[in-house]
């Protein structure tokens, strides 16, 4: 969903969201752990992420001149790990300078 706060020719300022699928893999995801004595500890699958889910995003941006873009966006929701005690939730914050053709 894009909202345009601002449309004049030579400028926009637009505001949005969006819902994101993500898939992934994680073949090497093991822990292993090497005690003095030289023994040897391995826990395959030590921490089972997600394969697939949502995220939710929100987006701002300004146009210059119909050709130069700014643009801002954030993740709001969504997780790749869930466990009992804790869940990997990362902010994660772009800023980007675009030419557009």
């Amino acid at each position: 969903v894009l909202y345009k706060a601002l449309n004049y020719t030579e400028k926009q300022l637009y505001f949005g969201a969006g819902i994101a699928f993500n898939l992934a893999s994680y073949p090497h995801n093991n822990y292993k752990k090497v005690y003095n004595q030289g023994s040897i500890q391995e826990n395959p699958e030590y921490l089972p992420y997600e394969k697939m889910w949502a995220s939710v995003h929100g987006k701002s941006g300004f146009i210059f001149n119909k050709k130069i873009e700014a643009v801002a966006s954030v993740k709001l929701f969504g997780s790749f790990a869930n466990f009992a005690f804790f869940s990997l939730n990362p902010s994660m914050i772009s800023l980007a300078a675009n030419y557009r053709f």
